[in-house]
């Protein structure tokens, strides 16, 4: 059973640049990516899973963080995730916080 598990901190997940796609270079705003609730505004991808299906409630919201859990995995089989943003930027710094619990 895998136990590794990535963590994000809710309000870290944010965008530096304008809605539209272009870039201020003075604009010093954020704008948030994720809204600490659920994966609204997201697109989950696992490998070997349809689009949109959460194999084994591999990304969770819990308590405001946004976690990524193999815990309900009986073997890995390279079925790797991927979260995707369903806006499209064109250029973006992105900050976030993150950490590996478990055992390792």
């Amino acid at each position: 059973m895998l136990s590794t598990v990535v963590v994000a901190t809710a309000t870290a997940l944010a965008l530096n640049c304008t809605p539209d796609g272009t870039n201020d270079s003075d604009r010093k705003d954020w704008i948030p990516v994720f809204n600490g609730r659920d994966l609204e505004g997201w697109t989950v991808k696992i490998s070997g899973h349809d689009v949109n299906v959460n194999f084994a409630n591999t990304f969770r919201v819990e308590a405001g963080v946004l976690s990524v859990r193999y815990d309900g995995y009986g073997h890995f089989d390279d079925q790797f995730g991927h979260l995707c943003y369903n806006q499209p930027f064109s250029q973006y710094k992105i900050s976030m916080e993150y950490r590996f619990v478990g055992e390792q």
